[in-house]
């Protein structure tokens, strides 16, 4: 096998692993909407019993939601830190040993993309994971009202 096929062979493996990132980065994306969707509506369901103890258990399922938000906003981040290196550092450099280069013309597209402000996907992801957030912290001000009324 000569160094060519070497790199093909590395370059192959490579985007195979690329993808399979990023099916994983859906997975983890899938779960905590899932997760932050199950808290909320705890959340919100509790919210309509006016007593002191459900109250408490509103704003720690609320308080648990905010935590899942931010994490999910972090873990986020982080694999789209991770895919920017494994395309910049790694596979647009095999690509250079081979003779097409679809991920560095599929990355110049892609910033060129960017340069117009349109709105992509790992975007969306935060600002519903931020809608979410801001949700419970809504229903934690109405607790903390309802807590203060039923007390007076």
């Amino acid at each position: 096998m000569d160094r060519e096929e070497k790199v093909l062979q590395e370059y192959i493996l490579y985007v195979q692993h690329k993808e399979n990132f990023v099916n994983r980065t859906f997975a983890t994306n899938k779960f905590y909407l899932i997760i932050s969707l199950i808290v909320l509506a705890l959340s919100a369901f509790l919210s309509i019993i006016p007593m002191v103890p459900i109250v408490m258990f509103t704003i720690l399922f609320s308080m648990i939601g905010m935590v899942l938000c931010v994490l999910w906003i972090m873990n986020n981040n982080s694999y789209k830190k991770l895919l920017k290196v494994k395309f910049q550092s790694v596979i647009e450099r095999l690509e250079d040993e081979l003779p097409v280069k679809p991920y560095q013309m599929e990355s110049t597209v892609l910033r060129e993309e960017n340069k117009k402000k349109k709105i992509f996907f790992a975007d969306m992801q935060k600002v519903l994971s931020v809608m979410i957030f801001v949700t419970y912290m809504v229903i934690i001000v109405n607790e903390v009202i309802m807590a203060i009324n039923l007390f007076d």
